[in-house]
C-alpha cells in the first residue's frame, strides 16, 4: 500500500528521526519512522503527514539507498515550485 514503507532493491532498512520546526524555531513535532522511503506530504497516506499551508499532497520523498561507503541519503523535491529547504537554503541543483 501506498502509505506502508517499501524497501526497493538496494534500500536500506533504516530508522529515521525527524523534527518538525515551526515559527520562531518551536518543537511542533518528533518521529520516528522507517525507511529506506519516507514520503512527507499533506496526504493522510504519507508517512510523514504535514497540514500547513505551502505543503503540497506530496512535497518531499527521502530515501536511504546502501553504497560503498556506508548509506546514502537523498532528498527529492516532489513539488513543481522547488520549495523545499534543507537547513533553511535551497539545495544547489534540488529537484
Amino acid at each position: 500500500a501506498f502509505g506502508e514503507p517499501s524497501r526497493p532493491r538496494g534500500g536500506v532498512a533504516v530508522i529515521l528521526r525527524f523534527r518538525v520546526f515551526g515559527l520562531e524555531d518551536k518543537l511542533l513535532m518528533q518521529i520516528d519512522l522507517p525507511g529506506p522511503i519516507i514520503r512527507i506530504g499533506s496526504l493522510s497516506t504519507a508517512h510523514l503527514r504535514l497540514r500547513e499551508e505551502g505543503i503540497a499532497r506530496m512535497h518531499a520523498l527521502i530515501e536511504v539507498k546502501s553504497s560503498d561507503v556506508g548509506p546514502e541519503v537523498s532528498v527529492i523535491d516532489l513539488t513543481s515550485a522547488g520549495t523545499f529547504l534543507v537547513n533553511r537554503l535551497f539545495p544547489e541543483g534540488a529537484r
